[in-house]
């Protein structure tokens, strides 16, 4: 294609595309409904920060009785007694742990062999439907170094689906003339929190399940690309990340499934916002290689994420609140994993800011708050309030670090339903001004991703033969004049 023809192309082009530009640009109801939609946002975050950090009930209430003991030398045995009752399927599970309390932080570590004897009764409106008896079965545990309690032992764990009061009778043998006390510790599910938590997830899924048909509609009609495809299956996961079956089976098995469901969820909205930042800085959307070494450690971190809420984070590992909390390898892992994303993402989306185009800019701000809220979000719950023991055993984690994520997808999935002609258009002006710089550079439409250097190399062998057409030419003019 001559010179001449491509000034005529750009000519034509020109118009018509910046025309149909500045009319989408001239209107203000895009941006007003993006910047309306943001602000419902963060006053819903900030009433879910509040409920879960000031007043919000404690998701496992936690009861101790305390029996002090008389400091007598002689006293060999303690006889205790445990009732709980009005119990509910929403109190999910009751567990009744028991501790030592010595007299003093300053003694060494110490030993204590003791025998146990219990009968532990279940009721159902009255009438008993099961007994558990324990004769004298023979325990152990240790006060170690400045130390005053020993670490609690689990006495009885149960499922609430068949019972409404427990009952429990439980005696101890052994040398208590340096025990000060014994402190037994019952803990269930608060129920106006479970009730809570329940309808939070019905709602969510409901939602989340209409949005993602109606946006499975769209995609069967688009011109596919990795992005939409990315939001696809970010939307099918979002459906089933807070397991609407835990609702209706409360069994161990949902305990298991939930922490995998909402992992595997979160897993991938962190592979998207690491792939959205990606190729607005890059400006392709095929995944780079840095992408790729992402989605590595991502997989990496929700495995280990899955496996530290099933084995230490679950709410049947609620503790003695008294019991001085210590720093795990676990938690130093699962903290590493948090920070080292927000890292990389807040890094990823200051580059991307940096390098895109003036229209990419309002694509990139209409996902980016979004996803710098939920890192923010994850800052301050999984690392800053986890750190001082705050959001454990709180509304704080699924309230301000899950449910967010939940509801920025969902908004993602409407963006593409509802801003599509807008996108569209921003994609249209940014493929319009690549194909005047390429025209410049002399590369064609389907080359948008080379680099500089093949850009180069392309020009200069087009220059090559164009010089190479003009001497074929001369050639013949003069072979016809002879």
């Amino acid at each position: 294609m001559s010179h001449a023809m491509k000034e005529i192309e750009k000519e034509e082009l020109q118009p018509i595309q910046v025309a149909n530009y500045e009319k989408e640009e001239d209107s203000s109801l895009p941006l007003a409904g993006s910047m309306l939609t943001f602000s419902l946002f963060l006053i819903l975050e900030c009433i879910n920060f509040y409920q879960g950090y000031m007043y919000y009930s404690p998701i496992v209430n936690c009861t101790t009785i305390f029996c002090p003991l008389i400091k007598d030398y002689n006293q060999t045995r303690v006889d205790l007694s445990v009732n709980v009752n009005n119990l509910t399927d929403f109190n999910s599970f009751l567990r009744v742990d028991m501790l030592f309390i010595r007299y003093t932080s300053k003694a060494e570590s110490f030993h204590i062999v003791y025998k146990l004897n219990y009968t532990a009764e279940y009721f159902l409106s009255n009438q008993s439907v099961l007994k558990e008896i324990d004769d004298f079965a023979v325990r152990d545990c240790y006060f170690h170094r400045k130390t005053v309690y020993t670490r609690p032992r689990t006495l009885f764990y149960k499922r609430i689906y068949d019972f409404d009061e427990f009952s429990a009778f439980i005696s101890i043998d052994t040398n208590l003339s340096d025990i000060k006390a014994v402190s037994i510790i019952y803990f269930f599910v608060d129920a106006k929190t479970m009730k809570f938590m329940q309808n939070s997830t019905i709602f969510l899924t409901l939602v989340t399940l209409v949005t993602f048909l109606q946006y499975l509609k769209y995609y069967k009609n688009s011109t596919k690309n990795t992005q939409d495809f990315i939001i696809l299956i970010l939307g099918l996961l979002s459906v089933f990340s807070v397991n609407i079956f835990s609702v209706f089976s409360n069994n161990h098995f949902m305990q298991v499934i939930s922490p995998i469901t909402m992992n595997v969820f979160l897993m991938m909205f962190r592979i998207f916002s690491l792939y959205f930042f990606d190729s607005i800085h890059k400006r392709s959307i095929t995944p780079s290689l840095a992408v790729h070494e992402e989605i590595r450690f991502n997989i990496y971190y929700m495995l280990f994420q899955i496996y530290y809420e099933i084995t230490r984070d679950s709410l049947f590992y609620v503790e003695y609140n008294d019991v001085p909390k210590k720093l795990t390898l676990s938690d130093l892992i699962m903290y590493y994993f948090h920070l080292k994303y927000i890292y990389t993402c807040f890094t990823w989306y200051i580059n991307a800011l940096k390098g895109s185009t003036k229209q990419n800019k309002i694509i990139l701000n209409n996902y980016g708050r979004y996803i710098l809220v939920t890192l923010f979000n994850t800052l301050i719950v999984q690392v800053l309030l986890k750190m001082k023991n705050v959001s454990t055993n709180t509304g704080l984690i699924p309230l301000v670090y899950q449910y967010p994520h939940i509801i920025a997808t969902i908004i993602f999935l409407n963006m593409k339903l509802n801003c599509t002609n807008e996108y569209q258009m921003l994609n249209n002006r940014n493929q319009f001004e690549d194909e005047v710089e390429n025209d410049e550079k002399g590369v064609n439409n389907g080359d948008l991703l080379l680099n500089d250097d093949e850009i180069d190399e392309r020009h200069e062998n087009e220059l090559l033969d164009d010089k190479f057409d003009v001497n074929h030419e001369q050639d013949v003019e003069i072979d016809e004049n002879n």
